[in-house]
């Protein structure tokens, strides 16, 4: 049987919709009246896209957090509420879902930082300056975890030059099928396909640019023992006017 051609709208089945569902009705339900007359091909298109869109979200929340939770206690802020910062703590610990994304929010922190000094070090290159300009550019303002890992993992096996002329083509060629260019975050999918697609044709590209020194002006510094010194240090690092 030949699947259907026709094109299942992106944006028919969302997370949003997901959660607002209608009064009554289970997300479970919800996704089976989405997935009502669809081909088999269909189905999987669809269920790709809330799956990709969840763990982008799930990144964004733990990122919010992680930074909400790095101000009350940079300005302890605690004490406008609670007799000391035991209280606020016993109550974060109360609430498993959010001391959950607390310590995700500091994983996903840790996991850009060392992608970070790895392409610094790679390259020779500030991490400002590794990454494109953005003003009036395809590529995003904020660089997610899987954009910086994807560039990390190909960052020893090929020039600077090569793997950001690479990386911009992949986008291109995305934003022409019709896939919208994300403005803050970095699709997981397209960071692992990437390195494993494209890794065979870096390595023929020239060689990467000798290893630079460890310095200030290098890489971040920050180390996974100082997750509030980390917030600074990476937000310095990555964010550019």
């Amino acid at each position: 049987m030949v699947a259907s051609t026709r094109q299942v709208p992106s944006q028919a089945l969302t997370l949003g919709a997901l959660t607002l569902s209608a009064a009554g009705s289970s997300v479970e339900e919800a996704l089976h009246t989405a997935l009502v007359g669809l081909t088999r091909a269909e189905k999987l298109q669809t269920l790709e896209v809330v799956l990709e869109a969840a763990v982008e979200a799930d990144e964004q929340v733990s990122t919010i957090v992680h930074h909400a939770w790095g101000l009350i206690v940079e300005e302890r802020l605690w004490e406008a509420k609670y007799a000391d910062a035991n209280s606020l703590m016993a109550l974060v610990q109360h609430h498993e879902a959010l001391r959950r994304l607390i310590a995700q929010g500091d994983q996903v922190t840790r996991q850009k930082l060392n992608a970070a000094n790895r392409i610094s070090t790679c390259w020779g290159l500030p991490i400002a300056q590794a990454l494109p300009a953005t003003h009036g550019s395809i590529w995003p303002q904020d660089p997610g975890r899987d954009l910086l890992r994807a560039l990390a993992a190909v960052a020893p096996l090929c020039s600077h030059d090569a793997a950001i002329q690479r990386f911009t083509t992949d986008i291109e060629g995305q934003i022409a099928a019709g896939r919208p260019a994300r403005t803050r975050t970095w699709p997981p999918v397209v960071g692992v396909a990437m390195v494993q697609a494209y890794q065979a044709e870096l390595l023929h590209q020239p060689a990467p640019l000798p290893r630079g020194p460890r310095n200030a002006n290098a890489v971040v510094q920050g180390t996974p023992e100082t997750p509030i010194a980390m917030i600074a240090a990476t937000d310095v690092a990555l964010r550019r006017a």
